[in-house]
């Protein structure tokens, strides 16, 4: 029978549980992992053995019946119908997720990442057979078998009912993506680069991502995305260096990574606030998620980030909301020369998401310190 307590906690709110980790990263990680924890960890994840095989193709509403079956679609999380007028566009609530939203495709990605991410992990570590049977009885079915493959664009992402502009889909919906499947990319290619992953999916999964890259490169979709001045161009960003890493030719584009996620760094104000995030009803997890999306890009371009001013004072603003000193609310921020207090929504920035920072803040020679007992299984890495 599927268990879903960890999908659910992963992915159903706001999702900051998945990191881009080097190999050094990650080898020393496994060294320093006792079996105790090993045998932990195995039993926090377990559950994606209990996890169907996920396809674009399963479960498709009425109103993607005029596209492929084998074509990505979503609808955007943050908007509802009009209550007693079903042709109305639907409307915005910044930070309420609608349920519908992480329906259908969208939590058939969201599970297949999980899959790759962690059993990825677990494989790397305990060299254990059922990670690797796993995997690639969910990449095949989600990416390679003609039958349930998912085409390799994200033309039809977030759609927005009624939307005069939006309605089929639009460049934020890139995240969808981006947000989730690119860490679990990263993961493979370490597998690979280590002996662990066949020719016979690397080969055709590289493949795929060479075509979805192709289509990132030359769709006004992925334009709008690329020109995003908010998480989401960082997320972009992110994400293209991490499909450049997992088939090979990061080197022969990285000059020009480098040079963008750079120049989005003009988002962080000198005194490390990022209006753009702070100014949602998320604003914590809005502006630390779009922190580690900095930090990682730099990690996989192989930059240290500890070294660009703009993340250390991106942290060190955010701090006294991390240590718990002062709230969210505290926290003020210009906005067209006009001073506001940001907000997160209660219960959607637990403890445990703060471990990565408390990872990477020793780069910065920052003491963040997090106690926390949840059940997630980075709590024995990030230590």
């Amino acid at each position: 029978m599927e268990r879903t307590d960890l999908y659910d906690e992963y992915c159903i709110d706001y999702n900051q549980n998945f990191y881009t980790y080097t190999k050094a990263e990650l080898d020393a990680m496994k060294s320093k992992l006792t079996a105790d924890e090993l045998k932990h960890m195995e039993q926090m994840v377990d559950e994606i053995f209990t996890y169907p095989q996920q396809s674009v193709t399963f479960n498709r509403p009425d109103f993607v019946s005029h596209l492929n079956k084998h074509q990505y679609f979503s609808l955007s999380s943050y908007f509802y119908p009009v209550e007693g007028d079903a042709s109305q566009a639907w409307v915005r609530r910044d930070g309420e997720v609608n349920p519908e939203s992480i329906a259908y495709a969208k939590r058939g990605l969201r599970k297949t990442s999980m899959v790759i991410s962690l059993a990825s992990m677990m494989y790397y570590f305990t060299g254990q057979e059922k990670y690797s049977q796993l995997l690639e009885k969910h990449i095949r079915s989600f990416f390679l078998d003609p039958q349930t493959r998912m085409l390799p664009n994200l033309n039809h992402a977030q759609m927005i009912i009624n939307h005069p502009v939006h309605k089929d889909g639009r460049g934020g919906g890139i995240i969808d993506f981006a947000s989730n499947m690119g860490y679990g990319f990263v993961m493979l290619k370490h597998l690979y680069d280590a002996g662990m992953l066949a020719e016979d999916i690397y080969e055709p999964l590289k493949e795929w991502t060479n075509e979805l890259l192709q289509w990132l490169s030359v769709s006004p979709v992925a334009a709008k995305e690329q020109a995003s001045l908010n998480n989401h161009g960082t997320i972009y960003t992110l994400m293209v260096a991490q499909l450049h890493f997992f088939v090979g030719d990061l080197d022969a584009h990285k000059k020009a990574l480098l040079l963008e996620i750079n120049l989005r760094l003009a988002q962080i104000n000198p005194d490390g606030s990022m209006p753009r995030e702070l100014g949602r009803t998320r604003g914590l997890a809005y502006s630390t998620m779009n922190l580690k999306s900095y930090i990682d890009t730099y990690k996989i371009l192989g930059e240290d980030f500890a070294r660009k001013p703009q993340l250390r004072q991106a942290f060190e603003f955010l701090l006294p909301v991390l240590k718990n000193d002062i709230s969210i609310t505290d926290l003020k921020y210009s906005h067209n020369g006009v001073l506001k207090s940001s907000e997160q929504m209660d219960g959607t920035y637990p403890e445990y998401y703060k471990l990565y920072l408390k990872h990477v803040g020793k780069d910065f020679d920052i003491d963040l310190n997090v106690i926390s007992d949840a059940d997630v299984h980075y709590r024995y890495l990030f230590v």
